[in-house]
């Protein structure tokens, strides 16, 4: 089965495609409820994801069976006519190899172009021969490895190998670290494994994800990828753009002020997360006696009292901590005000029945009485006790009541559940053992009154202030408020937001971090942060961190738990341009050995030379930051990372930071040049950049890309 026969198969595909798509969009005119319509438009843009080379595989058993791989599942009378890449039974089209063939005799890979079937390659895993109906030849990896870079990264779904789809698939639901020279595919694995948890972990997919990329320009080179793969409900941020909160204007994008870096490492040690910590904690009040003025009286709360509601407040956010204290004392001025009017009418009414014999109570119950009303007010044992007494024995007093347990009055009430009203003369109903709803109302009104008093408030946040993130952090950093934020600031700030209003409210399902090793400590806490729940891809090479990182192992980036793997097979840098970089390798990282390449090519070169490159080729000249002003075109080596290129001119080497240089010199896919001095460039076709007038790109002669005959 050729080109020919698989294309009636990939035809059906597609009509089953379309039809998935005709019924969302008739579902959709149906102006179905909001939440529903989302989850259909979702569908719909996975389905449009998948419309590019919908189907890419197929796998062929031993035992006569076949299936075929690729970018969704789709069903025909509930059998399958795709299956999703990301399935269990898809597994073996990436993990089978001749040593374990996992059952299959043959993988096939197909290639399209829009819906029509171009071309397919055989591989015979089982050892047998082959039949006249296998197309055996150069797979999908080879001619990815030999295109020329278009700028953009596209997705591997057809390409992963064995190593990177075990990564992929891994069913560690917690972090993951993945770790490898430049060019192992780390990048590539991360997106690759962020889909899959999306397709296997319903509970992360409903959150979206979150990828977080040193730059722009890194961000923009992978932005088609997850799209690709049927993702859409995807946030590329970088590093410091995570938070919401945007500096002023502060260092630039690639900052060359001296002194910068050292800066950004000293804020961004772990460190400053304790000292907030300390700062916002200095800022709670101790147990101990207070006095607070409460209308014309002064009112004292004890240090107990204090303690408890110091303790209502524990483990809260400083300024949710400071709503809970106040609720809680204003409870307690709402009380200690209750009692106070409480014992004053007591003593009132103690005196009114010393002095006249007459329980006013007891009168005013036996009035509505008369009056054929129930008197459920609460009213003090005392009362209900004396009110018996004027009932049964007129005239006779009795003792003097005490004056326990009195809180205030309230209207009489009598809700549509009372018993029927006690005839005059009769014994009263007893009262209830809830409050009235009156008298509650009665609490309610008295807090509120408290509550919103501008001399409690006053006192309170003399007490417990309320904060805010920037001023904690400028008076951490010791700054005034006229001295603009700068991005290493970011961190800070978020982490005070933390500390001040709580965790943020925009978390993600699933995190990918990439060229995680440029990470300072406070960015994995704000990372971290966005997602409780851990899962998260992280990939790096710490041979390649920048001046600013502050990390040096991944314990200490994301704690004691995470599963690591490491790729070791490089699949961009030629077999030449990682010998050349060796020296370079085991200067800064001697712990690393060099990853095995796949390819091979020409052997750099140090200029001036004349470059015969191909038309359709992609040409970067990376240089230092501080001369990237100077070179027209140049892309500084902070802004280069996780990129690739197929020729690359690294102007200066000398004046590179040594793990900087080993990123730069490691960016090409067919060839690297040495180009020792901006002046050198001359050579190249251009003229000796100089300060303040743009320089001219290096001009370099390029052949016309002939086509196959």
């Amino acid at each position: 089965m050729g080109a020919v026969d698989e294309q009636a198969l990939v035809a059906r595909m597609y009509d089953r495609l379309d039809a998935e798509a005709d019924e969302i969009r008739a579902e959709l005119e149906g102006r179905p409820d909001p939440e529903r319509a989302a989850a259909l438009r979702r569908r719909l843009a996975a389905l449009r994801g998948a419309e590019h080379g919908l189907v890419f595989g197929r796998i062929d058993r031993v035992d006569g069976t076949s299936l075929h791989i690729g970018r969704r599942g789709l069903r025909v009378d509930g059998e399958p006519l795709l299956v999703d890449w990301r399935a269990p039974a898809a597994a073996p089209f990436y993990a089978a190899t001749p040593a374990h063939p996992m059952g299959v005799r043959r993988r096939r890979h197909l290639r399209l172009a829009g819906r029509k079937v171009v071309s397919v390659a055989d591989e015979i895993l089982d050892g047998s021969a082959p039949a006249p109906d296998d197309v055996v030849g150069d797979g999908p990896l080879a001619e990815a490895l030999a295109a020329p870079r278009t700028g953009r990264m596209g997705d591997a779904i057809a390409t992963l190998q064995a190593e990177q789809d075990a990564i992929v698939r891994s069913p560690y639901q917690g972090i993951t670290v993945v770790q490898g020279g430049p060019g192992t595919g780390k990048t590539v694995v991360a997106l690759h494994r962020a889909a899959y948890v999306l397709f296997a972990f319903p509970a992360a997919a409903a959150r979206g994800v979150l990828v977080v990329g040193p730059d722009a320009r890194f961000l923009d080179y992978i932005s088609r990828v997850l799209p690709s793969l049927g993702e859409n409900d995807v946030r590329l941020a970088t590093r410091n753009g995570v938070t919401a909160t945007e500096p002023q204007a502060g260092l630039p994008e690639h900052g060359h002020q001296p002194g910068a870096d050292a800066a950004a490492r000293s804020k961004g040690r772990a460190e400053m997360a304790d000292r907030l910590a300390e700062l916002v904690a200095g800022r709670r009040p101790h147990a101990a006696t207070i006095r607070l003025s409460l209308g014309t009286d002064t009112v004292e709360i004890g240090a107990a009292a204090m303690s408890e509601a110091i303790a209502a407040a524990d483990g809260m956010p400083h300024n949710p901590g400071r709503a809970a204290f106040k609720e809680y004392l204003v409870a307690e001025l709402a009380r200690i005000r209750a009692e106070a009017t409480a014992a004053t009418l007591e003593r009132i009414d103690a005196e009114t029945v010393e002095l006249t014999g007459v329980d006013l109570d007891a009168a005013v119950a036996a009035d509505l009485r008369s009056l054929g009303l129930a008197d459920d007010r609460p009213r003090p044992a005392t009362s209900r006790r004396a009110d018996e007494r004027a009932t049964t024995h007129p005239g006779d007093t009795g003792d003097r009541p005490d004056q326990q347990g009195r809180r205030g009055r309230s209207a009489p009430s009598q809700p549509a559940n009372d018993p029927a009203p006690s005839p005059p003369g009769s014994e009263p109903a007893p009262s209830p053992a809830v409050p009235a709803l009156a008298e509650l109302d009665d609490v309610r009104a008295a807090r509120a009154s408290i509550a919103a008093d501008p001399l409690v408030d006053e006192a309170i946040e003399r007490i417990w202030p309320r904060l805010d993130p920037a001023d904690v952090v400028r008076a951490l950093l010791g700054q005034d408020a006229d001295v603009p934020w700068t991005t290493a600031d970011l961190a800070l700030l978020d982490e005070a937001s933390a500390l001040i209003d709580g965790p943020p409210e925009e978390i993600y399902g699933h995190v990918v971090v990439d060229e995680a090793q440029e990470l300072t400590e406070m960015d994995w806490r704000v990372v971290l942060r966005r997602c409780p729940s851990r899962s998260v891809t992280v990939v790096g090479d710490f041979a390649q961190a920048g001046t600013g990182s502050t990390v040096t192992g991944w314990r200490q980036a994301v704690g004691e738990r995470f599963e690591l793997h490491t790729l070791t097979v490089n699949y961009r840098t030629t077999a030449e341009i990682l010998e050349y970089n060796r020296g370079l390798l085991a200067e800064i990282a001697p712990e690393q050995e060099l990853s095995r390449s796949v390819r091979h090519g020409e052997p750099p070169a140090v200029g001036p030379a004349i470059l015969d490159i191909g038309a359709d080729e992609l040409v970067a000249v990376i240089c230092p930051d501080h001369l990237a002003d100077e070179i027209d075109g140049a892309i500084p080596v902070s802004a280069c990372r996780g990129l690739e290129f197929d020729t690359v001119l690294v102007v200066a080497p000398d004046q590179f930071a040594r793990r900087d240089l080993y990123v730069a010199q490691t960016r090409a896919t067919r060839r690297l040049v040495i180009v020792l001095s901006p002046g050198a460039l001359l050579a190249l076709g251009g003229r000796p950049p100089h300060r303040g007038a743009p320089a001219s790109t290096p001009r370099i002669r390029r052949r016309r890309r002939v086509p196959p005959p």
